[in-house]
């Protein structure tokens, strides 16, 4: 079934860019006759169309539909739209200079002087041409090496600026090329367009909003967890209503001076219809300003997002595998499937006692949990391994592993390894579980 929901997914796709390149083949194909020129031209016309298609590829994998979200998962929907960002770069160059370089020749006039013209002259091009700076900004901060100096908060606002600039370059589309003329073709490229939009204004913006309004939703404590991580406790009307997966996690919005800026933090607990829970550990702009939240600040909540639940699991059986603050999602997962008494084991690696979230909860559920520290040596008052998480350990204390579904949250270098020690170990990873993030 899933398979075929991608499938059907990738088919809508495929057959717009189909639409798309006939829609170009029919207005441009009378170029070739012309020679070199008219060939730039057409090519020029069609490097632009699939770039107003890639643009809208990327906003609907992040969109937040969920029926998107839970075919690929929101880690690998970010990962591509990243990829199809920076090949976006190649049409953002291609789609003038080709041009230029058609209607240059043969007049007396340079390929730049002739880019110039289009900026000066041609109706809605001089707007085209701010998207296309704005455009280019984006994806220079999002680039690894810039992206890698910035804190999240500080990279999204500048992101904003891309539908900005989707927006200034859309009208001089319908003005020329292969769509002057045709109404049906203009039909067809508004309502593809508009179609898109309009998904992510309702799922990006207005669902949060009506769901925040209906629910009510507002911080109703702090609690501090260790010296490091701090609970969010969140609540409001109806919150059975308010629908989540163990495991999952949102974009929170806190409406208070200095706190408005989406903050991308995992569910701490199960639905229980009484509260929501986010736990974060301090690293970040926000995380390390948690303790100035108000308490009665009015929450906006962006999700849930994320495949990282039992939904997703072929087996009664489960192996969950957390390192640091990616206990979050597991202990959510964990308290899930105690209530169905579901047979668990816990791995949960620290670097001391000290550092260890929901010890206590932890020790009411009905589970094996293993801690392992790293730092911590003989001398603790709880029972646990010294080192890391490995097989070794893996074989010893959950010698079935085989046959569990096995979850596993932390550093991106810890789910790595694991993976790989599970691989050489001839674990069948299709029964492995982990999302990896990066902004």
């Amino acid at each position: 079934m899933l398979k075929m929901k991608r499938a059907l997914a990738l088919s809508a796709l495929l057959a717009n860019i189909l639409i798309v390149y006939l829609i170009w083949w029919s207005g441009s194909k009378m170029l070739f006759a012309i020679g070199a020129s008219g060939m730039f031209i057409a090519f020029g016309r069609l490097s632009g169309l699939m770039l107003e298609v890639s643009f809208m590829f990327m906003l609907v994998l992040i969109a937040r539909i969920p029926w998107i979200e839970q075919l690929w998962g929101h880690d690998k929907l970010n990962k591509f739209h990243r990829w199809v960002g920076f090949t976006t770069l190649i049409g953002l160059i291609t789609h003038p200079l080709f041009l230029a370089i058609g209607y240059s020749a043969g007049r007396d006039i340079s390929i730049l002087g002739q880019l110039l013209d289009f900026t000066t002259h041609w109706d809605d091009v001089a707007a085209a041409a701010g998207g296309v700076v704005l455009l280019i900004l984006v994806i220079l901060i999002s680039t690894p090496f810039v992206r890698k100096h910035l804190a999240y908060e500080s990279w999204h606002i500048p992101h904003l600026f891309t539908y900005a600039a989707i927006l200034l370059a859309f009208e001089h589309q319908t003005a020329f090329g292969d769509f002057a003329g045709r109404p049906a073709a203009i039909a067809y490229w508004y309502a593809f367009n508009y179609s898109v939009f309009a998904l992510l204004v309702w799922y990006r913006f207005l669902r949060p909003i009506y769901y925040s309004y209906k629910h009510n939703l507002i911080v109703s404590k702090i609690v501090k967890e260790t010296p490091l991580v701090s609970s969010i406790y969140i609540t409001g009307k109806k919150l059975n209503e308010f629908k989540f997966q163990a495991g999952q996690f949102a974009n929170l919005f806190f409406l208070q001076k200095g706190l408005v800026s989406p903050h991308p933090l995992s569910f701490s607990c199960a639905p229980n219809g009484e509260y929501l829970r986010f736990s974060a550990r301090a690293s970040g702009d926000f995380t390390s300003k948690i303790d100035m939240l108000k308490i009665g600040t009015k929450v906006i909540i962006d999700g849930p997002l994320g495949t990282f639940t039992e939904k997703f699991s072929e087996r009664s059986k489960y192996l969950l595998i957390a390192g640091g603050i990616g206990i979050t999602p597991i202990y959510s997962l964990a308290e899930s499937l105690a209530k169905k008494k579901s047979d668990v084991i816990i791995f949960y690696a620290s670097k001391n006692i000290e550092e260890i979230c929901f010890l206590k909860e932890i020790e009411q559920l009905p589970f094996i949990c293993n801690c392992v520290l790293s730092n911590q040596g003989d001398k603790c008052a709880i029972p646990h391994e010294n080192g890391r998480i490995d097989m070794e350990k893996i074989k010893r204390l959950a010698p079935d592993y085989n046959d569990r579904e096995i979850y596993v949250c932390g550093p991106k270098t810890m789910i790595l390894s694991l993976k790989e020690q599970l691989k050489t170990a001839k674990y069948n990873l299709k029964h492995l579980h982990y999302e990896l993030f990066a902004f």
